[in-house]
């Protein structure tokens, strides 16, 4: 009787000397001392290629995606299209509004070298779509905006003095 030591398959025909299973030499039953039974962890499985070909696929994608909605946001920014939105100081006395620059660096609460100076009320402005900052006091955001009568100064106003009507 001959056995496969790979595949610890038998065979009765004593002719054969390579196992038809895998291909790795027979040895003889006989001549093989006695063992002890030694258990082996299987290795593990490779890594499946069918979800390997996805990634790729949704990187791809999700970067098409990304792209089409910045340049439609950039093409068709929505404060523009549907309000007219003007500096207002709601203080009788104050006709005019503090301008800021620099708040998402540095505090325009209590930095004057952020100040930009003031513009009247009824300015027209456009809002960006920039992240507000949040005053020390927590009772506005500095929000960014452009003015539009002088080409196109950005700069950052309280939002409690901006003024939005729907055109």
């Amino acid at each position: 009787m001959k056995k496969c030591p790979y595949c610890q398959l038998t065979y009765d025909d004593n002719t054969l000397f390579y196992c038809l299973n895998d291909g790795k030499p027979l040895f003889d039953v006989s001549d093989e001392p006695e063992a002890e039974t030694v258990a082996i962890n299987p290795p593990p499985a490779p890594p499946s290629k069918s979800n390997n070909k996805l990634i790729p696929l949704t990187i791809i994608l999700s970067s098409a995606l990304v792209s089409a909605a910045l340049i439609l946001w950039l093409i068709y920014p929505a404060s523009s299209q549907s309000q007219k939105c003007v500096l207002y100081n709601n203080d009788p006395n104050e006709s005019f509004v503090m301008t800021r620059i620099n708040c998402d660096k540095f505090s325009c609460d209590d930095d004057p070298n952020t100040s930009r100076g003031s513009k009247p009320n009824g300015t027209e402005i456009q809002r960006l779509n920039t992240p507000a900052v949040k005053s020390k006091s927590k009772k506005f955001n500095w929000t960014q905006v452009t003015i539009l009568e002088e080409a196109k100064m950005t700069v950052w106003v309280a939002d409690t003095k901006i003024k939005c009507t729907s055109q």
